[in-house]
């Protein structure tokens, strides 16, 4: 008995040394390395006002299928010590490109004018190229009935079609399409316009014209009549389709292309005539490019905001102070930046 109880010891007395010899490595190291200068922060909300600068060759932030652009911002709260784990977390963020250099022939007008033998001739003025989601595009149509053709009504559709390139550039196959009706005139037309005559100076035109007026068209039974050179003229505010970050349901991707992706969108101009009066009734349709951009691509937010020196603590269960930092707020301000003569925006 009295053996077996030294050797117990003995075992015991081993292990302990072992330990104790990991034991004063570990610390011999710790003591032999630079201790970090870790700062010691109360429980509270700090703000820290940064700029990123990207690459302008980078792309924005893409959502389609089979193809996605995503950035993150990463924060990591570091504890010190080498049995504890740190906090990590992601926060998804929204990258554009700004309109302040990028896009300045959005603000450039478009006008095509159409010509159906026997049916219909029209004029149709856009007031931009380009224009942000979420946001309303002044547009005018001037048409005027041939012969004896009847005008029945107008249908303007916004579509949206996405291609998937391959390496060398063509297109290898085409993505989910999107068309959306912004605006219907049906019986009973009224124009918003004295009539107008084809062939008019467009300043003398666009005098006449006020874009800022919206008006609710409807179509009218028209009587049969010869050809005349008198038209019609429409004035409409067309509401573009919201963005993924304001609805989940019946939205629509912004123009943009990068790599193996392009999505692109155009306006359907849908005339619907008949000759005589009579059946059946021909549809005619315009089509106008349209480049739409993101709802935060706005010169508005072109500028870089102001940023403090100092970080400010707010502790909790307190109202956010000024300059602090505020979720609410931060989900609606976009944070811009530049470089290499471009401009980038961060939401």
């Amino acid at each position: 008995m009295l053996e077996t109880g030294s050797t117990e010891c003995n075992t015991s007395r081993q292990k302990c040394g072992l330990w104790g010899t990991i034991t004063n490595k570990l610390c011999s190291r710790c003591k032999s390395t630079a201790a970090p200068d870790y700062q010691l922060l109360s429980p509270g909300t700090y703000t820290y006002n940064f700029e990123m600068i990207l690459p302008p060759q980078l792309p924005e932030s893409v959502n389609v299928r089979r193809s996605h652009v995503r950035y993150n911002v990463r924060a990591c709260l570091e504890f010190p010590g080498h049995f504890r784990h740190n906090i990590v977390q992601n926060m998804p963020i929204a990258a554009i490109h700004c309109p302040a250099e990028d896009f300045v022939e959005d603000a450039e007008p478009v006008y095509i004018a159409r010509a159906w033998k026997r049916l219909l001739r029209c004029d149709i003025l856009m007031s931009r190229r380009g224009a942000p989601l979420c946001h309303i595009l002044p547009v005018s149509v001037s048409f005027a009935e041939l012969a004896n053709s009847r005008f029945h009504g107008l249908q303007i559709y916004i579509s949206e079609n996405v291609q998937f390139l391959r390496k060398d550039g063509l297109v290898s196959c085409l993505g989910p399409f999107k068309r959306r009706l912004l605006y219907e005139a049906a019986e009973d037309f009224v124009p918003t316009l004295p009539p107008y005559r084809f062939g008019e100076d467009d300043d003398h035109l666009s005098e006449k014209s006020s874009f800022g007026v919206q008006e609710s068209v409807v179509l009218s039974e028209c009587e049969d009549k010869p050809a005349t050179s008198e038209g019609m003229t429409l004035n409409i505010d067309l509401t573009l389709p919201t963005c993924q970050d304001h609805s989940e349901d019946n939205w629509m991707h912004f123009s943009t292309e990068y790599k193996s992706a392009r999505v692109y969108h155009w306006l359907d101009f849908v005339f619907s005539m008949s000759k005589h009066g009579a059946p059946p009734v021909v549809q005619k349709i315009a089509r106008v490019p349209l480049s739409l951009r993101s709802c935060y691509a706005q010169h508005a937010n072109a500028s870089l905001p102001a940023y403090s020196q100092t970080c400010e603590i707010k502790p909790f269960n307190t109202a956010p102070a000024e300059g602090s930092f505020d979720q609410e707020s931060f989900d609606q301000d976009q944070h811009w930046w530049s470089a290499d003569d471009h401009r980038y925006s961060v939401s």
